[in-house]
């Protein structure tokens, strides 16, 4: 458990580490937003309800389908989430991981990372109690 008064606890992850993100998320309810990026499979948005969830993939990520980042956000608004706390950015061509050239696009993490507005926007997201 986390140290009374911690509100500001953010999780981030790429790939199978955002799912995990995402998995924490449902599974502890300890987080004041999440980030995944280029989610592997996603967690069922009404699991994660409740927590701020930015998503970042590239539409043209050879790995993992930009659809899934994009079907939890919708998901997330369908169950009644504000924009602000359920976002979506899809890179129409996100990088590919140096070293790894059959993984075409599957870097949205450069861009995502790079973003002064992720920092802020999680910076502005405090978990209740």
């Amino acid at each position: 458990a986390p140290p009374p008064g911690a509100t500001r606890l953010y999780v981030t992850g790429h790939s199978m580490g955002g799912t995990g993100a995402l998995r924490a998320v449902a599974a502890t309810k300890l987080f004041a937003a999440c980030a995944p990026v280029a989610p592997a499979g996603g967690e069922r948005p009404q699991r994660v309800l409740g927590t701020p969830v930015w998503a970042f993939h590239g539409r043209n990520d050879a790995v993992v389908p930009w659809y899934i980042s994009e079907n939890l956000v919708k998901g997330l608004r369908k169950l009644g989430a504000a924009d602000d706390d359920a976002k979506l950015t899809i890179y129409e061509e996100a990088p590919t991981p140096p070293g790894w050239p059959n993984s075409e696009g599957h870097a949205s993490t450069i861009p995502a990372y790079s973003d002064p507005a992720l920092y802020a926007w999680l910076l502005g997201k405090r978990r209740e109690g």
